[in-house]
């Protein structure tokens, strides 16, 4: 039986969909992604099929998981960031952005 919440059949491949999405947009952007399917699956569940209105609730669920999941991870990584030292902090948002001060690069 096909799962078409968790690995719909249109979607398998290498490379995870959701993830080539994440890649191509800033957190930000990623974030009202994942919300904006939150709110549409809820806000049409009720005019599909009985049958497949779980199947909504269920992709909403999934997006809202996947949505505090990169929250949490969000707040991990801002933790860590605040508990380092001016200079270290300055290194790693330079790393986070792809930048570098490393005169090597040049």
């Amino acid at each position: 039986m096909t799962d078409n919440v968790n690995s719909p059949m249109h979607y398998i491949g290498d490379i995870e969909c959701i993830d080539a999405i994440e890649a191509s947009m800033s957190p930000s952007a990623f974030r009202g992604y994942l919300k904006g399917n939150v709110q549409k699956y809820i806000w049409r569940y009720e005019t599909k099929n009985p049958e497949n209105r779980v199947e909504d609730l269920r992709k909403a669920e999934w997006y809202l998981k996947r949505l505090i999941s990169f929250k949490l991870e969000a707040i991990a990584e801002t933790a860590e960031l605040a508990s380092q030292s001016p200079f270290k902090r300055a290194e790693m948002l330079q790393t986070q952005r792809g930048t570098s001060n490393d005169t090597n690069d040049i």
